[in-house]
């Protein structure tokens, strides 16, 4: 029963400069898979090019070929040594890659064609719950295969919904789950749920709607480097692999007012991932030989929404050492941008997406989007990656 609700759970505002950085409007893709997906988490370009894609919705692991068209489901759901219940991020380290199973709190390991070839804990075992805990979630494994997990303190009392520290600590583990080194922390203060009812005649939770919160967002890069976007100002830190520190400028950027299609959205992409949390809940209290209690679910927008989005949504990593910052500009138009930041610090492009694709990852010279229809469903494309 914690388990299952844990699943639940766990599911500056002014230009700086007169910088103004060129802006690339990505246009035709140089191939799209024909070969629909319901909700693309994560990907991985093998060395052959295919990918690996992690279908959250579905939650189920292909193989995409391109060049064949071709999606071939990767093993199987269940709790086998080979199989996984949930696939959810997926990283190369060495000749071997890893795709995180967070239900079942291991590693799928396959080789460097997408084979499958063991099972590897990540807990020593006992309670998920505590597991989960105690190491966080796991965001990112570098090219050494050292695991970084975003971790926060969190209270747990019989009867009551859990209680989280507001500082959150991205956590690199030499060996898991032993021995651990904080690289950085950022402090969010998180809403809780409020839950009334018992288990036998059924539970009511009002859920808090966490939308255009301002908080801070870090990316690995394969060499262990990590960037660090700090959201009250918005400038980045950069940290090498030994830990050490360098702190860049400020990253000019324009207020965008949030919409009331901005709203609209942010509604129903709450509704969306309370409900995907439900579905974990139930499916992991059902393998611990449990029953899910009736949940009814009521989301609360906030008392006074924000006047401004945050400078930005998201970051990610890009081979070539720079970051990407993920800023949405427009909840209407389905049109998001990005801010490319080098190593230095300096805001060197802008890229936008065409109506409705959103970037999942990177490839050796390209990157990958997501082009949502009209259906809702999710088409893999490639881009070539923008110098």
């Amino acid at each position: 029963m914690r388990s299952a609700l844990l699943a639940i759970l766990l599911c500056g505002t002014t230009a700086v400069s007169a910088q103004s950085p060129p802006t690339l409007t990505l246009t035709a893709p140089l191939a799209e898979h024909p070969e629909p997906l319901t909700q693309p988490s994560a990907i991985l370009e093998l060395r052959d090019g295919r990918v690996l894609v992690a279908d959250t919705k579905d939650r189920l692991l292909y193989l995409y070929d391109f060049a064949k068209g071709t999606a071939t489901q990767v093993s199987r759901q269940g709790g086998g040594p080979l199989e996984y219940q949930f696939p959810a991020g997926i990283y190369a380290t060495g000749d071997s890659i890893l795709v995180v199973d967070m239900l079942q709190q291991r590693f799928l390991v396959l080789d460097a064609s997408g084979t499958p070839l063991r099972s590897q804990r990540l807990s020593t075992g006992g309670d998920l719950a505590m597991s989960i805990v105690k190491l966080g979630t796991v965001i990112a494994v570098d090219g050494k295969g050292r695991v970084y997990t975003e971790s926060r303190g969190m209270t747990i009392v019989q009867g009551k919904m859990p209680t989280f520290s507001d500082t959150i600590a991205l956590v690199r583990w030499q060996t898991i789950g032993v021995r651990g080194d904080t690289i950085a922390t950022r402090v969010e203060h998180t809403d809780m749920p409020k839950m009334g009812g018992d288990p036998k005649a059924g539970l009511s939770i009002k859920l808090p709607m966490q939308a255009f919160v301002t908080r801070d967002s870090w990316a690995v890069f394969p060499d262990g480097r990590v960037a660090v976007a700090r959201a009250s100002d918005y400038h980045t830190e950069w940290y090498d692999a030994a830990g050490r520190m360098t702190v860049a400028g400020r990253v000019p950027f324009t207020p965008l007012p949030i919409t009331e299609a901005d709203k609209t959205l942010a509604r129903k992409a709450t509704k969306d991932a309370y409900e995907q949390g439900m579905k974990l809940g139930t499916s992991m209290a059902a393998s611990s030989g449990q029953k899910m209690p009736k949940i009814a679910m009521e989301v609360e927008e906030p008392a006074a929404w924000p006047k401004v989005k945050p400078p930005f949504a998201a970051v990610r990593a890009a081979p070539d050492g720079r970051l990407w910052v993920v800023r949405a500009i427009g909840g209407a138009t389905e049109i998001s941008e990005y801010d490319v930041i080098a190593p230095d610090g300096k805001l060197v492009r802008r890229v936008r997406t065409p109506k409705n694709v959103t970037l999942i990852g990177f490839g050796k010279g390209v990157l990958y989007g997501v082009r949502k229809d009209e259906d809702d469903l999710r088409y893999l494309q490639r881009y070539r990656l923008p110098q």
